[in-house]
């Protein structure tokens, strides 16, 4: 349970929850990719018919653990339901897909991804899109810029790009994916560049 007084006073970094969005996706990939690679999904079926694997579950509770330092309410796919009526009042929560193309990951292909988002309402407001067998980690927000994360080094994304406020995330998320096919591999002249600081914005 979120301890409203805190929840309702505190302060957000916006860098500092974009890092700890990143380090859940990360750490979830990695358990991701270890079920991938020994083929051990436990493959079940959802009550809507669509599929389940370990890896979705495993990939849950890794989240989880992470963000549940936020103090903030989440919402993801793979866990249990919450009624409206107890969160139609919450002004900001993580919204979580802990494998986002389970059909993919289950016939071994490369194309999902774990996708975290910060909501300000109905409104996200910072995201992480991690492609784990890929090593592709793209996270932005009105406040950082986007940010595209590989492991020879982390690019700034385009200034139109970066102004966008994340409501088209999963549109993105499939156009970058997508791009991973054809883009050139980025050598060793890539440099290490960091985001910039950013000043504390409240939550109330």
């Amino acid at each position: 349970m979120v301890n409203e007084r805190i929840f309702r006073t505190a302060m957000i970094n916006m860098q500092h929850m974009l890092r700890m969005a990143e380090n859940a996706a990360v750490d979830a990939g990695i358990a991701i990719m270890d079920i991938y690679r020994r083929g051990n999904i436990d493959l079940t079926t959802k009550a809507d018919a669509s599929p389940l694997t370990r890896a979705d579950k495993l990939s849950q509770k890794i989240i989880i653990r992470h963000l549940e330092r936020a103090m903030l309410p989440a919402l993801s796919e793979e866990a249990a339901a919450v009624e409206y009526e107890a969160r139609k009042n919450w002004k900001y929560f993580w919204m979580v897909d802990p494998l986002d193309g389970t059909r993919e990951f289950i016939h071994q292909l490369e194309d999902f991804t774990v996708n975290i988002a910060l909501m300000q309402g109905s409104q996200p407001v910072a995201g992480v899109i991690h492609a784990p067998a890929n090593g592709v980690t793209w996270l932005g927000s009105k406040e950082t810029g986007a940010w595209k994360k590989k492991r020879s080094g982390i690019l700034q994304l385009p200034s139109p790009l970066r102004r966008k406020t994340l409501q088209d995330l999963k549109e993105m998320e499939i156009r970058l994916l997508h791009m991973l096919s054809c883009e050139p591999s980025i050598k060793g002249s890539t440099r290490w560049i960091s985001p910039p600081s950013l000043s504390t914005t409240s939550l109330t």
